[in-house]
């Protein structure tokens, strides 16, 4: 408890999973500080970053977290982790070619953002599902300042639940892609009906406020709010999206029509959709 490390001019590369316990090439716990400027943290197992449990804080400032293998254990790959009251933020940092899931906030304390890019994330190896970029759920406050997210899978930018609060500010999403485990053949058991592709979704009573954010050229729908889920602010524009907006299920006290000013979509073939499309789940219940 109370232990601060600091970091300048590292290079964190090819660590490797403990059997049955994971593995995270730069981690920090309960009531202890990381800091970490000016690193490359690429082509480890498990987890590119890790911070968990209440008191833990992370800063990571010029920092590219890239190419997180999937291991034995950790079967993601996943850039950077902040779960269980741990706090973290983040200045430009950059997230390439991680796996199922570049930045995922699982009961954080906190999570800041600012001028950070997280491109190409990858399906799962094991079930081809998930690449999201940004995954928040279990609560906490999030936000993202400056941002682009750039050719994920499944759904860009995902938010769940009550209590979690996502602000996106200055941010751009892009090229939301389907799971690779459409084109399976269908007697594959990792075979899924819906690819998805969706740019920013919010969902089981999660809040996202946007405040001029770009959705472009998603696979699926731009935004996507279901099971109480909402989305507030203003200048959102949605482009060349095969549906800009699926909404379902929304809170009774909440009206689409008045909750973002200054919406403009442009070049999608559906503008509001109100089907049953399928909904992202969240992550399984860790053991």
């Amino acid at each position: 408890l109370g232990t601060v490390a600091r970091f300048e001019d590292l290079e964190v590369t090819g660590t490797t999973e403990l059997p049955e316990f994971g593995g995270a090439a730069l981690a920090v716990q309960e009531g202890a500080s990381l800091e970490v400027e000016r690193a490359a943290v690429r082509d480890n197992e498990g987890t590119g970053v890790y911070a968990a449990l209440e008191g833990a804080t992370l800063s990571l400032t010029d920092v590219e977290i890239a190419s997180t293998l999937p291991g034995e254990t950790m079967r993601d790959g996943r850039g950077l982790v902040v779960a269980d009251g741990a706090s973290a933020t983040l200045s430009r940092v950059t997230f390439l070619d991680n796996h199922g899931l570049s930045v995922l906030a699982d009961i954080a304390q906190s999570l800041s953002m600012g001028n950070v890019l997280v491109r190409d994330t990858a399906c799962t190896t094991h079930d081809s599902r998930f690449g999201r970029g940004l995954h928040v759920e279990g609560g906490g406050d999030i936000s993202v300042v400056h941002g682009q997210f750039l050719g994920s899978h499944d759904v860009s930018v995902a938010a769940f639940g009550d209590g979690t609060s996502l602000v996106l500010e200055q941010v751009l999403i892009s090229e939301s892609l389907e799971r690779s485990c459409v084109d399976l053949e269908e007697d594959d058991p990792n075979h899924c009906l819906a690819g998805r592709g969706y740019g920013l979704g919010s969902y089981d009573g999660a809040t996202v406020t946007v405040s001029d954010v770009e959705i472009r050229d998603s696979a699926g729908a731009g935004l996507q709010l279901a099971d109480g889920g909402t989305v507030t602010g203003h200048d959102l524009r949605i482009h060349g999206c095969s549906i800009a907006v699926n909404l379902q299920d929304l809170p009774n006290d909440y009206d689409w029509e008045s909750a973002v000013a200054d919406l403009l979509v442009e070049g999608c073939e559906t503008e509001l959709d109100r089907t049953d499309m399928s909904v992202p789940e969240e992550l399984p219940e860790r053991e």
